[in-house]
């Protein structure tokens, strides 16, 4: 079996796992919580055909033990440290955990699947049962001949979607996987993001490459066959770029290495590739999140093996990209071990370490010098980029609670930095079920001095309605916990941001819409929490709310889930636009 065939049919195997262990966990009768009535009743299919009756609690030490714990990883927490305490109805998250994957109950856990939903503030425009992805997914907009569309992109798939009216949403047929020209390469499933360059009047795709990581290397410390086939990846490790002239027309116009040395046509790059970027499509630069050699390798996470650095690239012509710099943090590299060791999670097995994307509110050619970054366990940093060919660090918080297991360092929602009085807002996002992790707070950081840049506030946690079955959204079951505030950083969302509200994708907790007038006392304002799931699409449950989008000049938030997608309105944004919005949208228009 080749590299290729071999990662899908591990994928394939983990999905069987993930299937078996929910169907454990959503069968479990968990004391003390009454009877759930009707929701109980699911469908026979859920159950692969055959119908199960009760099976006893989990116990604490009985899952997720597979791939074996570590010298340095966290310990199963002492029981009495953590849980659903009945009489405050409120969830204490354990302080540590291991990673661990499928279902994690507790008492107090519902015992079914809630398929009620829960507004605030929120009216619902449309809901389409199209997924392009069970698990993460990204999302860009453009617009060719006076319509207007969206790409949807995940792994192994993208969809796309005409949205002139969201009303009347129409899939359209995708295009076929596209020849990279390479021989033995993987062809392009269009899971980048989209640009238009006014100056050329041209709409580009950028895609990075990397090796496989999810489905393929589940532990680096007890699998050293997968470890040396992702080190000697003979595919690209870096970038390509095409050119679009209709949504499902491309042309490749560049192949670019992360390596700044390597040459894919001679011999196997170096380091990880690249994973997502900012550039506005004006601007001369773009900033990439890359691991340029194998020396970007102190990661501590299991299934990771390098950890990203950021690439400034000068787009002038975006067929020609050319390589100005890294920034790194100190410690990244295997050349800084004495770095490294100095952050307490160096050995911890748990840790993401690494950028994710850089932040850009602002371009320096168009006065702007800063950018933003979220580091993982290393932090938050402030990055001085007004001269790309030598980006440096200004200034950093460090010192921010161990949150591990999880992400602890994803997203900087930078979009109304201006607006907020010089603030932005940093958060991780969680990793797996039932709340066996620490709670992945969103903090408010005060960057008016960016050598000094604070944590001045925490969001608030968000809690079930009044109404619903359960006090708290631990007990709702899958991962609880802030993912992205919209595509802030990766892609461009049509027209101006609102000022006072940002909303967040929040797992089983669906979208939290944030009033954050005052940042450093942030209010929930709006929420829309659809049902968990689909019980014909059993194979998704943990992650059931992943990604948030928002037209801006349309007044329209588009929520993705584990089984499809919603358009919502809210009157907090204005009424709702349908039809082609006007001319300062924010993004291209190629001329019909």
């Amino acid at each position: 079996m080749n590299k290729v065939s071999d990662s899908i049919a591990y994928r394939q195997r983990s999905v069987g796992y993930i299937v078996a262990g929910l169907v454990l966990g959503v069968v479990l009768t968990v004391c003390e919580m009454g009877n759930p009535g009707e929701q109980a009743e699911l469908p026979p299919s859920y159950y692969n055909d055959q119908v199960l009756g009760p099976l006893p609690m989990v116990s604490l030490d009985s899952l997720g033990e597979a791939a074996g714990r570590l010298e340095g990883e966290a310990d199963h927490p002492d029981p009495d440290t953590f849980g659903y305490d009945k009489e405050t109805g409120v969830y204490t998250h354990p302080a540590a955990a291991p990673e661990i994957e499928g279902p994690r109950p507790f008492k107090g856990s519902l015992t079914y699947i809630d398929m009620e939903q829960y507004s605030k503030n929120i009216d619902v425009v449309a809901y389409y049962p199209h997924i392009a992805s069970v698990g993460h997914t990204y999302q860009s907009v453009l617009e060719f001949d006076g319509r207007r569309y969206m790409f949807n992109g995940g792994y192994p798939s993208v969809q796309i979607y005409d949205i002139t009216d969201p009303r009347e949403l129409e899939l359209i047929p995708a295009p076929e996987p596209i020849d990279s020209g390479i021989e033995g390469d993987d062809p392009l499933y269009l899971r980048g993001f989209f640009r238009y360059v006014p100056r050329l009047d041209k709409y580009y795709f950028i895609q990075s490459y990397s090796p496989p990581y999810v489905g393929f290397l589940e532990n680096k410390y007890l699998d050293p066959e997968r470890v040396r086939a992702i080190r000697n990846w003979p595919n690209l490790k870096g970038f390509r770029v095409f050119e679009m002239t209709a949504p499902d027309a491309f042309e490749l116009v560049a192949t670019v290495t992360s390596d700044p040395e390597g040459d894919p046509a001679k011999r196997p790059q170096q380091g990880g590739g690249c994973s997502e970027f900012a550039w506005d499509g004006i601007s001369q630069y773009m900033f990439m999140t890359c691991a340029p050699t194998d020396d970007y390798a102190n990661q501590p996470y299991r299934s990771l093996l390098y950890t990203y650095g950021v690439s400034a690239y000068d787009m002038t012509d975006p067929a020609n990209p050319i390589y100005l710099s890294t920034w790194h943090v100190p410690g990244q590299l295997l050349s800084e071990q004495e770095a490294f060791r100095k952050n307490p999670r160096w050995n911890n097995k748990a840790s993401r370490m690494g950028a994710r994307v850089m932040f850009v509110p602002k371009y320096p050619d168009d006065g702007g010098q800063y950018g933003y970054v979220a580091m993982g366990g290393w932090g938050f940093y402030v990055v001085d980029i007004r001269d790309p060919a030598n980006m440096k660090t200004v200034g950093k918080v460090d010192d921010f609670p161990i949150a591990v297991s999880g992400n602890e360092g994803d997203s900087v929602y930078v979009d109304i930095i201006e607006q907020t009085g010089g603030h932005v807002f940093f958060n991780g996002y969680p990793l797996v079920e039932d709340c066996y992790e620490p709670y992945k707070n969103i903090y408010t950081i005060d960057v008016n001095d960016p050598s000094n840049p604070k944590r001045v506030g925490i969001f608030p946690r968000p809690k079930p309605p009044a109404d619903a079955a359960f006090t708290d959204f631990c007990q709702r079951r899958g991962s609880f916990g802030p993912k992205r505030p919209g595509a802030s950083g990766r892609s461009i969302q049509p027209g101006t941001p609102n000022p006072r509200y940002a909303p967040w994708s929040f797992y089983s907790a669906g979208m939290q819409m944030f009033d954050v007038s005052d940042p450093t006392d942030v209010k929930i304002a709006a929420y829309f929490v659809p049902k968990m799931m689909d019980p014909e699409m059993n194979w998704a449950f943990g992650n059931p709310t992943n990604a948030v989008f928002v037209e801006w000049d349309r007044n329209l938030i588009y929520l993705f889930t584990n089984h499809g997608f919603y358009i919502l309105s809210s009157p907090l944004l204005g009424d709702p636009v349908f039809g082609m919005p006007g001319e300062d949208a924010g993004i291209g228009r190629p001329p019909a």
